[in-house]
C-alpha cells in the first residue's frame, strides 16, 4: 500500500470548522509518529484558532471527540506554518514555494534541490523565464496576472485541503 511521505495541510478561512479538515488533521498528526513531514501553509484568509475555539466550539460539535481533536490541533500548531501570500510577485511565490520544498522530507525526494522545483512543478527553465516575463509586463502595465483577484480562485482555497507527496 501506498502512503504520503509528506503533507502539506492548506489552511485558509473557515477551515478549522469544516469536519473532513479537522480529522485529515488528526489523522495525519498520529501519522507525524511514523517520521512522515507536515508542513502547515496558512493563506492570508486565515486566523488561527482562539481559547474559545477549543474551549467552546469543539465540545459543542464533537462532543465524544474533543480532546483527541484538541490534542492534535495543538500539536499541529506547535510546528511552524509557512504563510503563503497568494497574491504576490512571482518571485515571491517562488520563494515560499522553495521553503515549502525545504520543510519537505528530503530522503523522499532525493537528488533534488530547491532550485529544481521549477521541474518539480513541470514548468521547464525557458518556459518560467518567459512566464516571468509576461507576469512581469502584464503587472507593470496595471494588468492583474492571471488568477490576481479571480475569485474562482480565492473561492476554491477558502474551503482548505490536503495534499500529499
Amino acid at each position: 500500500p501506498m502512503r504520503a511521505q509528506s503533507v502539506i495541510i492548506v489552511l485558509s478561512e473557515g477551515s478549522m470548522k469544516l469536519d473532513m479538515q479537522l480529522y485529515l488533521i488528526a489523522e495525519t498528526m498520529k501519522a507525524s509518529d511514523t517520521g512522515i513531514s507536515v508542513v502547515p501553509l496558512t493563506l492570508p484568509s486565515f486566523r488561527f484558532p482562539t481559547q474559545s475555539y477549543f474551549l467552546e466550539y469543539l465540545p459543542q460539535r464533537f462532543p465524544e471527540e474533543a480532546a483527541l481533536l484538541e490534542s492534535s490541533l495543538k500539536a499541529f500548531f506547535k510546528r511552524i506554518a509557512v504563510q503563503f501570500a497568494t497574491h504576490s510577485s512571482i518571485q515571491v511565490l517562488e520563494a515560499q514555494a522553495v521553503i515549502i520544498f525545504d520543510r519537505l522530507d528530503k530522503k523522499y525526494v532525493a537528488g533534488k534541490s530547491a532550485k529544481s522545483i521549477r521541474e518539480i512543478s513541470g514548468t521547464k527553465s525557458d518556459e518560467w523565464g518567459s512566464q516571468m516575463n509576461v507576469h512581469s509586463s502584464r503587472s507593470s502595465k496595471g494588468v492583474p496576472a492571471s488568477g490576481a483577484g479571480d475569485n474562482d480562485s480565492d473561492a476554491a482555497s477558502d474551503s482548505g485541503s490536503l495534499t500529499s507527496f
